[in-house]
């Protein structure tokens, strides 16, 4: 890497929100986005049994 990389790699990284942000704010924005998505997964789930079982 060059020592422009290298600068521009430095600087991005104090500014990043996961070392900077604060740890409940960062804990429930994670924890939140991820139980959407499991949620969502599950929705899928149920409903492709529900969709497969009345076809087969």
């Amino acid at each position: 890497m060059s020592q422009t990389q290298n600068e521009n790699a430095l600087e991005s990284m104090e500014n990043s929100e996961l070392l900077t942000g604060s740890m409940g704010k960062l804990f429930w924005k994670y924890a939140l986005s991820a139980l959407v998505g499991a949620m969502a997964s599950c929705i899928a789930v149920i409903l492709d049994g529900y969709f497969m079982g009345k076809r087969l």
